[in-house]
Formats: C-alpha cells, sequence, structure tokens
C-alpha cells in the first residue's frame, strides 16, 4: 500500500491524505449530532494560534527547500555556460591536434552524464559517453575527468602549443566545473536535520488530528470541507517541501537532469564540428 502511494504523483498524494483527513473530521461532526455534542470542546482561538506558529515552520522549511532546488538548477545552468565556453576556447583560440580536441570534447560532454549520476546512485566511468572502452575505474569520476583535461593542459604546455597565459585562460573554466561538483555534493550531502523534519511533519498530524473538534461545533457540517482544504494545503506544502529538498533525483519536481545533459552534448557537438572560417584559418 505505501508503495502504491509513494508512486502517486506529488499533487496525486496530497488530495488523497486530505480527503483522508476530510473524512476524519467527520466524526467531529457526528460528535455534534450526538448526546456527546458538549463534550471534547476547544476553543477554535486555540486552533489559530496554533495554525500560526505552524505556518512559520512551514515557510521556513519550504524556503529552505526551494532555495535548494533554485542554486542546484542556478549551478546546472553555470555548467552548461561553462562547457560551452571551453569548448570555443579549445576549437577557436587555439591550434591544437585533432585527437586532442576529439579527446577534450568528450570529456566536456561526459562531464555532466558522469555529475548527474554521481549525485544519483553513483558512478562507473564506463557509464560515461564516449568512455566505455576505458580500463580507468576511479572512485570519483567528475574530478577524473577534469585532472584529464588538466594533463592535456600539461602536456600541450611542454610541448609549447600554448603560452602561459593561455593555460590561464583554459583553467578557468576547468576550476570552474570543480567548483561546480562541489557545489552540487554540498547540496545533496547537507539535507535539512531529519529531527527538523520529522518535528514540522508531527506538528502538521498533531493539528489536523485536532482542528476538526475545535471547528464542529461553529461551521457543523462544513467542518468536512473547512478541514479537507486546510489539510490539502498544509500537506500540500509538506510534501512539496520534501520532494523539492533534493533536486537531483528522478521525481516530476527534480531538476531535469537528462534533459540539461542532452543540451550540453548538443552544444559542445555543435561548436567542436563548426569549421573555421577560411580567412581566419589563413591568419
Amino acid at each position: 500500500m505505501l508503495r502504491m502511494l509513494a508512486g502517486l504523483p506529488v499533487l496525486g498524494r496530497v488530495w488523497l491524505y486530505s480527503l483522508l483527513v476530510g473524512a476524519y473530521s467527520g466524526l467531529a461532526v457526528w460528535k455534534e449530532h450526538s448526546p456527546l455534542r458538549d463534550r471534547w470542546d476547544q476553543p477554535a482561538q486555540i486552533h489559530e494560534v496554533f495554525g500560526l506558529i505552524l505556518g512559520l515552520f512551514l515557510v521556513f522549511w519550504t524556503n529552505r527547500a526551494y532555495e535548494r532546488w533554485w542554486e542546484a538548477r542556478t549551478l546546472w545552468g553555470q555548467l552548461v555556460n561553462t562547457s560551452r565556453n571551453q569548448a570555443v576556447k579549445l576549437k577557436n583560440l587555439l591550434k591544437l591536434p585533432a585527437s586532442d580536441l576529439r579527446q577534450c570534447e568528450s570529456i566536456l560532454i561526459g562531464f555532466p552524464y558522469a555529475l548527474k549520476a554521481h549525485l544519483r546512485e553513483g558512478c562507473e566511468l564506463k557509464q560515461v559517453p564516449g568512455f566505455a572502452d576505458s580500463a580507468d575505474n576511479p572512485d570519483h569520476v567528475p574530478i577524473y575527468l577534469v585532472s584529464l583535461l588538466y594533463d592535456r593542459f600539461r602536456k600541450w604546455h611542454q610541448m609549447e602549443l600554448i603560452t602561459g597565459d593561455e593555460l590561464r585562460i583554459l583553467d578557468l573554466e576547468a576550476t570552474q566545473l570543480l567548483e561546480i561538483c562541489g557545489a552540487c555534493e554540498r547540496i545533496r550531502n547537507t539535507l535539512i536535520a531529519n529531527s527538523y523534519r520529522r518535528f514540522i511533519q508531527q506538528l502538521v498530524i498533531l493539528h489536523l488530528i485536532a482542528l476538526p473538534w475545535g471547528l464542529a461545533q461553529e461551521f457543523g457540517d462544513a467542518t468536512v470541507v473547512i478541514v479537507t482544504i486546510a489539510a490539502y494545503f498544509m500537506i500540500g506544502v509538506t510534501v512539496i517541501a520534501h520532494a523539492i529538498e533534493e533536486p537531483f533525483g528522478r521525481d516530476e519536481d527534480d531538476l531535469d537532469l537528462n534533459q540539461l545533459c542532452d543540451k550540453i552534448e548538443g552544444g559542445v557537438r555543435e561548436i567542436f564540428a563548426r569549421q573555421m572560417p577560411l580567412n581566419s584559418q589563413s591568419s
């Protein structure tokens, strides 16, 4: 049963939980039509104060979760630009051997795929496009790929194919690749504290359990509708905050890393496939 619920879309689960809470609130309505109508009544003001406090906690959690999601999206947008910039510099600014350019193209294309897998279940080098035949098995594939770039830079500098200034130009984007990887790892590894998350979830549950009993005396049968709507918003905020807190997964609210990887691959391939104009080649 729990697996079936987990497989539902986020808003589908929210509606299901809200309807269950609404059905539960029917007990409070039934009490008002029974001999027990004068028992267990609660002032509505208590729930107003409690709801205000709970709302502050939910706002803080949601803001923190969205900040993590947006920072992750910004980092991957930066990765798109960094990959293109590095490809343009390698292709157009320098006169390098064609074989080395092909290797650099494979590295720049493979890096986002390696980072995507690294942020999820872990990555093996053979899973990276262009490295299926590699005999190496590094523990940290994204760092390994950047180190391959630096190996090329060192070789070119030793062979005097690039100057010290050109090496510093190439180093800028290569360093950014490492910084993007490190920032994504920080987001993945520093979730909101489990105790804080469980505390808020317990507050939501307790509030929704007690809420119908404070409203039924004043609102009567309308309590079911009011509680269902309140549950939809409160549970929805909780579920969505939990969903976007980890932006690198495969859920519908996570970043579309597959699309971003394809975008980077297409841009890098186009840059390396583009022929230089004749006047620039002759110069």
